[in-house]
């Protein structure tokens, strides 16, 4: 029951945020946000993403305490260490082919003469990946 509460919460977050950001977003129109002119796109954008994952939330707890079986199978395949391999496998790929990719975009913003600013920011949270890679890399080598 805690989670249905908690997922209806984020439903409720999320269309509280898409009325700020629709309303802002006339207030813009308007001329009124000079400082901060984005503010309502990411506020809009940011509540679809609360909304449709708490609802999509609500609707897997919901046909899951109607039918105790696919409960249970879910729970089977959720905590199943050939799934688990799987998924750790897979974000192993993606996050290979993101440093591959973030590297890509960071050379062809330098070669476009990007913003100094935006071009330093971009190249700190790289570093951050990698940072926090090599950092939990060493961590479980020494755990194993």
């Amino acid at each position: 029951m805690k989670k249905q509460a908690f997922n209806i919460a984020i439903c409720a977050a999320g269309l509280v945020c898409m009325a700020i950001g629709i309303t802002l977003s006339a207030k813009e129109n308007a001329g009124v946000l000079k400082n901060i002119p984005h503010l309502p796109g990411l506020l809009t954008s940011l509540s679809f993403g609360a909304l449709f994952s708490g609802l999509r939330r609500v609707r897997r707890c919901r046909a899951l305490s109607k039918d105790p079986r696919a409960a249970k199978e879910f729970e089977i395949a959720a905590k199943d260490e050939r799934n688990a391999a799987i998924r750790d496998k897979a974000k192993a790929q993606a996050f290979d082919f993101m440093l591959a990719a973030y590297a890509a975009m960071l050379m062809l913003l330098l070669l476009t003469n990007a913003e100094t600013f935006a071009l330093g920011v971009l190249t700190i949270v790289y570093l951050l990946f990698i940072a926090i890679y090599v950092y939990c890399a060493s961590k479980y080598q020494k755990k194993m």
